[in-house]
């Protein structure tokens, strides 16, 4: 018998779902919190849920009006798929199978806002249960949209399109996998081509954001279907939906990444389409999709050329998308003399963090925050090109001072484009003429009276800091009393811009900044800002941001500063996870902003690093909570700068704090290996590499700092299967092998046995990748444990001997002269070399046919001569010939 829920718990449920989102009855509110908190560990919680979700009547028995009803089934969908997050795994199977049937009824739903809420729902169901979880549901989306019979509402054909346009974006790595012989994209990529072309606009507009999802990836299934793909965007660049338009811009742009062979032909066509959207100035967000086509095109190796012919279309298309319009002018203009003027929080533009890792890996341009809109930037030019707009200036009725200010703005935007050219000036007297006065002129704008100027030219010292680097060293005095003036002057707007000035300045000037009568004139200032702003307010993770490049730069002159700092961060943690996991258990709390968690991440890290061992141990062991308590929680955080940031401070803390690390181990490690996700590794958003990069530096610190066996013996296997993975793939950037080649061969240092039996998949990888690095301590641990690995199995190497052999003569021994780890390195190496010379009957005749010969017989050179000098390093004395030294060997 299907089940039934019992009237009156379904009234009670109905009644706190209505008033979890009530917002004119707080008392209500919180009560019916906790009333579905305390719900949550019913069996049947997730049962109810559904029945009030997907019945779009009122069910008998119950009393609500329209609106009301609306509310509960809103507040069920979204508690439904909270609980489905986080805790699939104990949801009954007969619960799941209700949930299954029952959820994509509401699909049908007159209503856009519960389609919605069911698409989401069902995504869930696939991201966390996998295609295999659900085999029927994406046959029966297709079936839904195609409506091959006409029996289906255009309602549920577009409730049905979202949900599989919402499964395409969150699932799209599972999609491409192979489930009994088929992978689920083979038959879906063909369907959304088909679908693209549907009478109703968004069916279309949703076909094509899907494919559109998977075109940077490069699927099989798509780059067999390309050409019917092309053929079809052709049809639809006429089409009168805009979204429609838009979106077939956007696969133009990514088919010139991934095939221009594609583009070329239609090239002239193209040129002519683009142009005509990018006029649509009614449309600006189709006329910046138009214009991305010209910066992806004009930065293609292989098509930069083919748009030659065609300047002369382009260039005043590009001109005329420069113009400001009136409404860009007076809101550039104007604000007159308002310094002094609080600034509304409306006024504040938002700031997004990203971890200091991923922030590391930008080679960013900070001339862009005072700039004009992203049209005019998509017009084919970077922020800091906009030194000049067609401005009409002959308006009687405007203010002179408004257009001085705003030729002081464009003043200091264009000043900015030329700081890498002053600062790069080598004559004393051509900086005394330029470079001074440009960063001197510039400075003075910071403390202009009108807040736009002084935001154009905070923006252009930023600039202009990365631009001249250590070359401040000298002018660090009085640019740190203008930042310090600034921070007693600046109301809240542009104090964001100003911490972006010290960070930058303390990135790359560093040690120049750690001068007590420096220290004695920034820290005031920073402590001051620190104590007024709040642990809620936004301005304090850019802050936050700044700190941490502050502490980098000063060191252990941080100290004294160090203690506050770390204990507010660690409570900032733990308060941000306390509201993450509140929001996760009830519906009607707003999810918290996660760029607290990774500043204060990256703060901690900057902190262990930059005061002595002690004082870190200090920090860390009275932490309250226990930060590796918390840290474990952030390594698993659905987003990827959260996690990234929590590995690099993992990898820190292996560094320098191992032994209070030392017994949370047991805990952290497994969600470490999980992490090292090779689909991750590979895709080509490029958003997880640093992810994976900070994940192998903290493994590798690790293992290189923790040397008890019993652990490694359990994990060891885990380990180095998924960097063994890494290291066979060529889809993997050339850093990320690095860093796996590195943590490969540190297993080796404690873990040989178990490794040798594999040498021979993972040498020749292992070689090539540690081919370029330079010789460090890292590069010589590694070295060091896959010599342990050898020597347990020295025939695995027959295919790499020659190679590995040349690796040992190529390493520099002066690379660190006199360290005891390169002492000992050497000596391993020699231990190796005896081993082979017992094993190969005539070692110099093999030198002289496998290691010359297999990596070096282009060299023009007397052969006999070489092999010998071959065979003295051989014999231990590990000089290389002179010959190789030069740039190809």
């Amino acid at each position: 018998m299907a089940w039934q829920p019992e009237q009156e718990a379904l009234r009670q449920l109905s009644g706190c779902l209505k008033d979890s989102l009530s917002g004119q009855n707080k008392n209500a509110q919180k009560q019916a919190e906790i009333m579905l908190s305390q719900a949550k560990s019913s069996p049947d919680i997730n049962n109810y849920l559904t029945y009030l979700f997907s019945h779009s009547d009122v069910p008998s028995g119950l009393t609500y009006t329209p609106n009301e009803y609306f509310t509960i089934r809103s507040a069920a969908a979204m508690m439904l798929k909270n609980n489905i997050r986080s805790g699939y795994k104990s949801i009954p199977p007969e619960s799941l199978a209700l949930i299954q049937s029952s959820v994509p009824l509401a699909l049908q739903d007159k209503t856009s806002t519960i389609r919605n809420y069911a698409g989401n729902v069902i995504t869930e169901i696939v991201g966390k249960g996998g295609i295999l979880g659900w085999p029927q549901i994406l046959p029966d989306l297709l079936a839904l949209i195609g409506n091959n019979d006409d029996s289906i509402s255009p309602e549920a054909q577009e409730g049905a399109m979202a949900a599989l346009s919402k499964i395409c974006e969150d699932n799209r790595k599972i999609l491409d996998k192979e489930y009994q012989g088929q992978r689920p994209l083979t038959f879906i990529i063909p369907k959304l081509i088909e679908f693209a072309t549907n009478e109703k606009p968004r069916i279309r507009t949703l076909a094509l954001t899907s494919l559109n999802i998977f075109i940077p990836h490069r699927p099989q299934a798509l780059l067999v279907s390309l050409d019917d793909l092309l053929n079809h965007l052709f049809q639809l660049a006429s089409d009168p939906s805009n979204e429609v338009r838009r979106q077939v811009c956007r696969a133009f742009v990514q088919i010139v990444e991934i095939r221009p062979d594609k583009i070329l032909p239609h090239i002239s066509g193209l040129v002519d389409y683009m142009i005509a959207q990018q006029r649509k100035i009614d449309d600006e967000e189709l006329a910046c999709d138009a214009a991305e086509f010209w910066l992806t095109v004009g930065e293609h190796d292989e098509l930069w050329t083919a748009l030659g012919p065609y300047l002369d279309k382009i260039i005043p298309v590009l001109l005329e998308s420069m113009v400001y319009s009136e409404e860009d002018i007076a809101m550039l203009e104007g604000g007159g003399d308002d310094a002094d003027i609080e600034d509304r929080a409306e006024d504040i533009k938002p700031k997004f963090a990203k971890s200091k890792a991923a922030r590391m890996q930008t080679n960013g341009d900070n001339n862009g925050a005072a700039n004009g809109g992203d049209y005019a930037k998509l017009s084919g030019m970077d922020d800091d090109d906009l030194d000049e707009g067609e401005i009409e200036d002959d308006d009687d009725d405007e203010a002179p001072e408004d257009k001085w200010n705003l030729r002081k703005q464009i003043t200091c935007w264009t000043l900015g484009r030329y700081s890498a050219w002053a600062a790069g000036l080598q004559d004393a007297n051509a900086r005394a003429r330029y470079f001074e006065p440009m960063m001197e002129g510039i400075l003075t704008k910071m403390l202009d009276r009108n807040k736009r100027v002084q935001e154009a030219g905070a923006s252009a010292f930023a600039h202009l800091e990365e631009k001249a680097g250590t070359n401040l060293t000298p002018y660090c005095k009085p640019i740190i009393q203008q930042f310090v003036t600034c921070f007693e002057q600046y109301k809240d707007r542009n104090m964001f811009i100003l911490y972006d000035c010290v960070q930058t300045l303390a990135e790359h000037v560093g040690q120049g900044l750690a001068q007590s009568e420096l220290i004695d004139l920034l820290m005031p200032a920073l402590i001051h800002r620190w104590h007024k702003v709040s642990d809620q307010s936004r301005e304090l993770f850019p802050l936050l941001e700044c700190l941490s490049y502050v502490a980098t730069a000063l060191a252990e002159s941080f100290a004294p500063f160090a203690a506050p700092v770390f204990t507010r961060c660690v409570t900032i943690i733990h308060q941000n996870l306390q509201d993450f996991m509140a929001a996760v258990n009830n519906p009607g709390l707003d999810t918290p902003d996660k760029d607290f968690l990774i500043t204060s991440l990256d703060l901690l890290s900057a902190i262990i690093q930059a005061v002595d061992e002690k004082q870190s141990a200090a920090l860390v062991s009275g932490s309250q909570p226990q930060l590796f308590q918390l840290l474990v929680y952030c390594m698993e955080d659905p987003e990827n700068d959260v996690r990234q940031s929590s590995y690099a401070l993992l990898g820190d803390c292996a560094k320098y704090v191992f032994p209070q690390l030392r017994e949370f181990l047991p805990t952290l490690l497994p969600p470490l290996i999980r992490q090292l996700d090779l689909d991750s590794i590979v895709d080509e958003s490029r958003l997880s590499r640093p992810l994976a990069s900070s994940t192998m530096h903290a493994g590798r610190q690790v293992r290189l700092q923790f040397n008890t066996k019993r652990i490694w013996l359990h994990m060891c296997p885990k380990l180095s299967e998924k960097f063994l993975e890494i290291l066979s793939n060529q889809m993997v950037p050339k850093s990320v092998n690095e860093n796996a080649a590195i943590a490969l061969g540190r297993l080796g240092l404690y873990n040989a046995e178990i490794l040798s039996p594999h040498l021979a998949t993972f040498s020749q990888p292992f070689l090539k990748a540690l081919e370029g690095v330079d010789h460090t301590l890292e590069k010589a641990t590694a070295f060091k444990g896959f010599l342990s690995i050898v020597m347990l199995n020295p025939q695995a190497m027959e295919k790499t001997l020659g190679q590995f052999i040349t690796e040992i003569a190529k390493y520099r021994k002066d690379a660190e002269t006199g360290s005891t780890w390169n002492a000992e390195l050497q000596q391993a190496f020699q231990h190796v070399l005896d081993l082979y010379k017992g094993l190969i009957p005539d070692f110099n005749a093999f030198l002289s046919s496998n290691v010359f010969s297999s990596s070096y017989h282009s060299f023009e050179v007397n052969i006999q001569s070489v092999t010998s000098k071959w065979i003295e390093c051989a014999s231990g004395s590990f000089e290389i010939p002179s010959i190789l030294r030069s740039g190809n060997g």
